[in-house]
């Protein structure tokens, strides 16, 4: 009877929160034999950005339980690298790494245990109509292969693809940089950059004793539409972009060992949330008060991303009812945890097809597993809408 009370109130609260709907049984695929440890190989390099020319450290992680090979576990690490890809606002655009006119000598490729991974550094350049060239200032990634080698025949040994993180080549030319945290974002996130001085030190006049206002005066957002950039107006008042590390009093100095912060909620002025797309920042020095040397001119920062999330990703959280009571915490392994009206912990899968939510409850000793169902529609990515009734709210 105690069995029986449990699982009708673990219906009770799905159908109060608009997840109702067909019961189904749950099959899963996991398609290959191989077994995940943080589940893919990953290539990553130390820092996300680099200035024209700047050795690249990489390393290759191979996150799953069989071995794989690659050359950057060789004595000619480079040959991993397909090739290198720049971001442009039509795609990825390739370019070759090493010399396509000359004859290499190339080590076998290195083995790399599960759990383990191999380090190397790579010079920063590409080829082009027969010459190595810098990389011109850009978001990039690598391309890199590695190989698995499942069974004797080698003729069955596939070479596997697996792209870096990306990075930032930035223009060695520039005496005022300014560099985001990262080259990608999700909507939502906040944007993070430092300004600094490559060519001795500048310095910000402060309005304020407290805050150093990186204004629209000072800063400007701008937005690639097609070809063109795009002005986005952001700020509600004049502090909206803040340079955090400012003194009490007098100009902010920067330089390039103490360069200065700010960052963008990604708020538009009057709309909100920005669309997803290729940004960047500008700022003019007609608000920055060279201490060496003078000139004029716009420097912008490097390009970056802002990527729309998917409803996976959206839904990955803590949501609540609308009254504020935890109901869900969804997890990016597929897994859901929710606490029942007796506070006990209770697991569940989850799943996302067609705008429809699944979830299927784990309880101890009851059989088959409980799967219900509901069409459902972000009205943001902090607000769920149940189509049968009941909205959640991100916490």
């Amino acid at each position: 009877m105690k069995k029986q009370l449990l699982i009708i109130g673990i219906i009770v609260l799905l159908i109060a929160v608009g997840l109702s709907g067909c019961l189904e049984n749950n099959k899963e695929n996991n398609g290959s034999n191989i077994t995940p440890l943080s589940g893919k190989v990953t290539a990553t390099t130390n820092k996300i950005e680099y200035r024209q020319n700047e050795t690249i450290n990489i390393t290759i992680f191979n996150g799953l339980n069989v071995s794989i090979f690659s050359h950057s576990a060789s004595f000619t690490p480079d040959f991993c690298i397909e090739n290198i890809e720049k971001k442009t606002s039509e795609g990825w655009q390739s370019f070759f790494v090493h010399c396509q006119d000359c004859k290499y000598d190339i080590d076998a490729p290195g083995e790399i245990k599960s759990g383990q991974s191999a380090s190397f550094e790579w010079r920063s350049r590409i080829w082009i109509t027969g010459n190595y060239s810098k990389l011109e200032p850009g978001v990039y990634r690598l391309v890199i292969y590695y190989q698995i080698r499942e069974g004797n025949l080698s003729e069955t040994w596939a070479w596997q693809t697996v792209y870096s993180n990306e990075f930032i080549i930035f223009d060695n030319s520039n005496d005022v940089l300014i560099t985001t945290d990262k080259a990608e974002y999700q909507q939502g996130e906040n944007i993070n950059f430092t300004i600094n001085s490559l060519s001795g030190n500048i310095s910000y006049l402060v309005y304020d004793c407290d805050k150093c206002y990186l204004n629209e005066e000072r800063f400007k957002i701008h937005f690639l539409n097609g070809s063109n950039w795009t002005y986005i107006p952001t700020g509600r008042d004049p502090s909206e972009i803040i340079c955090a590390q400012c003194v009490s009093s007098g100009p902010k100095i920067v330089s390039e060992s103490t360069p200065c912060s700010g960052s963008w909620d990604q708020q538009q002025r009057d709309t909100g949330q920005v669309k997803p797309g290729i940004y960047r920042i500008s700022t003019r020095l007609g608000g920055v008060i060279k201490v060496i040397g003078d000139g004029s001119g716009i420097y912008y920062s490097n390009e970056f991303t802002i990527k729309e999330m998917t409803d996976e990703e959206k839904l990955v959280g803590t949501w609540s009812f609308e009254s504020g009571e935890k109901v869900w915490v969804f997890n990016k392994d597929k897994t859901a945890t929710y606490t029942s009206y007796n506070g006990i912990p209770n697991q569940a899968r989850w799943s996302l097809s067609n705008d429809t939510l699944c979830l299927t409850v784990l309880y101890p000793d009851v059989e088959p597993p409980q799967t219900l169902c509901s069409a459902y529609h972000f009205e943001s990515p902090t607000v769920l809408v149940f189509d049968e009734g009941g909205t959640w709210v991100k916490s």
